[in-house]
């Protein structure tokens, strides 16, 4: 059986983007030459380790983090880092220092700690990017930064809609 459902949403520009910075279709897209689809340099399933799923290679070592429960309920599907000690580390090739745009995802599920202050979650080697939360409200809540390209500059996400009280609360899936 096929569920559908009428989707609707609101999309705006902000700075200096226009139309042509996005694509929004029922179509299948497709790629010319000059606009080739973005090639996913790593994947991390964490299906039972910190393998990379592409055929780069590029493994991660486990230290100190243990295999968990993931948002869908699946056993062993996600990492768990401990906060003080815990860390993956993935060798650094030329082929991971990305100077042009680049898209990380990640699902994250920070829990409360009785450290306030920032947690990283992916760094590179001298920050060259990174993605890292601040507890904030008591450690009930957090905010987002991330850095990217060497840049020291940070963007963040500190009270989303300008309104603090909307900050994403600890221990849920985001």
């Amino acid at each position: 059986n096929i569920t559908t459902k009428d989707v609707s949403f609101t999309l705006n520009s902000v700075g200096s983007s226009s139309s042509s910075d996005y694509i929004i279709s029922k179509e299948k897209l497709s790629f010319s030459e000059d606009n080739k689809k973005a090639e996913i340099v790593a994947h991390y399933k964490f299906n039972g380790d910190a393998d990379d799923e592409t055929e780069n290679d590029h493994d991660g070592s486990v230290n100190g983090a243990t295999l968990v429960e993931d948002r869908f309920g699946n056993a062993q599907s996600a990492m768990y880092f401990d906060g003080t000690d815990d860390y993956i580390t993935v060798p650094y090739v030329d082929e991971l220092r990305i100077e042009k745009e680049m898209t990380i995802s990640t699902w994250i599920k920070p829990m409360y700690s009785e450290n306030t202050s920032d947690m990283r979650y992916i760094t590179a080697p001298n920050e060259w990017f990174s993605m890292a939360i601040n507890p904030r409200d008591n450690n009930d809540k957090f905010a987002w930064w991330g850095r990217s390209a060497g840049y020291w500059d940070n963007v963040g996400i500190e009270c989303p809609d300008n309104s603090c009280s909307n900050r994403p609360n600890m221990d849920q899936w985001y």
